[in-house]
Parts: structure tokens; sequence; C-alpha cells
């Protein structure tokens, strides 16, 4: 199939489409409301494109996300559909000076609403990607090129890897001490536009063999394209630490090892997405390079390059968009949210965070 991403057609419920998957919010459905609604789509970000150099050892990640639940219209008698998606992404990650270097080895996500599911899988040439923070939104974008929307959608993830390492406190902490966390890492963290109330806190829970546990939790109420969202999060963290110089106080070194979130989002029907309520949970594991499995290696499949792909000097700032059938294709402000695309035309909405 000629386009952004590859729909495979895996059994009679499981089919190819055509319809633009729109990226309803920055949430913790990501992976179910970016992909799943068939209303809208878009992605936004002023990240500048920036040059960034290796500085440290090439880890394995394994990310997953699972989510369930509804997407409704607005008014009484709106349209209601049950929702379901799985996603998984393996890639090895090299922090860089400004962001991160990633190379997808899986990259996909079965949605399902109703009896009608699709699976997205990103295309090769998109394989290898750069991720930096724009603000404390992590952004990823090609280095010599341009991903599409959706490309963009299917990335983009709550509690990204980048921006989860900010849960690990600033200095060292006692057994039990806890902090919260500043209000745009925790936009970031769970899709929001900003935070009009509540927050997360995040103490230290344990310390066992050089290991410390992390448990953090809250409830967040905020925005997203203008519309209110409330949300539920609580989930625990790993990382290596050592002990502080006061006695009892450990000093919590990067980077995570393991995170396990859960996620429950209400949010009321917006200009460009309809209304959702899901619960969501996200996984993360991380290896080192030399301990990854090679059997976890070798499951990486991503799709065939896309065809008709921008060249030129890429940034998280343009996103690319081609015609269905392949009649034009252009680059656009990443603020762009898709409306439709079909035979009649291609209607799109700008979409200022900075301006609501």
């Amino acid at each position: 199939m000629a386009g952004q991403l590859e729909s495979t057609r895996e059994s009679p419920g499981i089919h190819e489409d055509t319809t633009p998957w729109p990226r309803l919010v920055r949430s913790s459905l990501h992976a179910t409301a970016l992909l799943a609604s068939g209303f809208l789509a878009g992605s936004g970000g002023r990240t500048q494109a920036a040059t960034i150099t290796p500085d440290a050892a090439t880890s394995q990640v394994q990310f997953d996300v699972a989510a369930s639940g509804r997407l409704f219209a607005a008014g009484p008698g709106g349209a209601e559909h049950p929702i379901e998606v799985t996603a998984r992404f393996v890639f090895r990650e090299t922090p860089m000076t400004g962001g991160v270097r990633r190379e997808y080895e899986q990259a996909s996500a079965l949605i399902s609403r109703g009896e009608t599911a699709v699976r997205k899988t990103l295309a090769d040439d998109a394989g290898e990607v750069l991720v930096t923070l724009a603000g404390a939104s992590p952004r990823a974008w090609l280095a010599d090129g341009f991903l599409s929307h959706e490309e963009a959608e299917l990335l983009d993830t709550p509690f990204d890897p980048l921006l989860a390492e900010r849960l690990r406190p600033d200095a060292a902490v006692g057994m039990a001490e806890s902090w919260e966390l500043p209000d745009d890492v925790v936009a970031g963290l769970a899709g929001l536009d900003a935070v009009d109330s509540g927050g997360l806190e995040a103490k230290l829970e344990s310390v066992e063999d050089g290991r410390a546990r992390l448990r953090f939790s809250g409830t967040v109420v905020g925005r997203v394209d203008s519309t209110t969202s409330r949300l539920t999060v609580e989930g625990t963290a790993t990382a290596a630490a050592t002990p502080g110089q006061e006695e009892g106080d450990w000093l919590i070194a990067g980077p995570l090892s393991r995170l396990e979130a859960s996620i429950e989002e209400r949010r009321e029907p917006g200009w460009v997405s309809p209304g959702i309520d899901v619960r969501a949970t996200v996984t993360m594991h991380r290896t080192t390079r030399d301990a990854m499995s090679s059997a976890v290696a070798a499951t990486g499949r991503l799709a065939a390059a896309a065809v008709d792909r921008p060249r030129g000097t890429g940034s998280a700032a343009r996103l690319w968009h081609r015609h269905t059938r392949g009649r034009y294709t252009m680059v656009v402000d990443a603020r762009w949210r898709m409306i439709e695309d079909g035979p009649e035309g291609l209607v799109m909405r700008l979409i200022d965070p900075d301006g609501m």
C-alpha cells in the first residue's frame, strides 16, 4: 500500500483503510485516540532542527501501550464507538546532546473500533529518528526528511522514555520522601497542552541491590486543543541508586530501567476531536545493548519505505502530507490538524496551543 504507514490485512476483521487516522490528543490515549477515531488528524510542536552528537552508550527499549474505552460525540444523542488499541515499540536508543537517537526495529499499533481492526506500522525509511523536547513535549523527527502526520502520531506516546527520566528527583532523597513533578513535565507525560489543577507526586518507595523503586500518582485537570481533560495516573519506575552524602539519603541515577503506569482519562468533545473515556496502561523495559535478547531483536519488522517522502533538513515543526491517491505531496506546519482528506478535497485546521 502506497502511503505514509502500512496497513496490513491479517484476517477478515483486519483490513486496509485509507481513512486518515487522526491525532485526537497528546494524551494517555496516543495509541488509541491518535489513530482510532477517524475524525481528525494533526500534530503539534515547534521544535527546531538541532545538531546532536552521541555522548553515551546505546540501550535497548521495549515500550508497550494498551488502551480501551470509547469515543463519543457531543450532545445527548451523539454517536459512540468502542475502541481498543495495543501498540509495541522496540528500538535501540542512544543519548545525544539535546535528545536521543532511536533506531526502530518494531513500531506498530493494532486499532479496533467496533468489529473493524486495522494495523498501522512505521515505514522502513522512517525507522531512524531523532527525539528532542519542545518545552517538555517529546517530538520525533527525521534528520534528512519529514515524518507524515500518521507517523508522528504513531510515535507520540504517553510517558515517552525521554521525558519519563524526569520522574527522578533532582537531588538526593530519603526513604519514603516525596517530591512534586513540575507542571510542564506533568503536561508532557500526560499529553496535555497545559495543567490547570492537580498534579503528580513521586516518592522513593524502596532501594534493593542498588536499584531504587519510585512510585508516582495523582489526578490532573488540564487542556488539550482548548478541551478540558481529567486524568488519574499511578505507576512505578525503577532506576539505579547510590548512597548520598547524608546518611539515609539516596541519589537516583538514570536512565530508568523499568516503568509501569496506568492512566484513566475523560475528555469532552472539542473542535478537533471527539470525546474520550478510556483506560490505558504503559510499560517500558530498558536493557543494555549487550544484554539485548536476540529473540526480541528478531521480532522487529517495519513496513516498506513510504512513497514520495520529501527529503531535506528535517524538523519536528514540519510534517509531510501525501494525497491518498498520490495527486500531491506537501510539507506543512505541524500545528495543522487534518479534518478531512477525500475525493472532494483536503480540510485542515490550524491549532496554536500557545494562543489558547
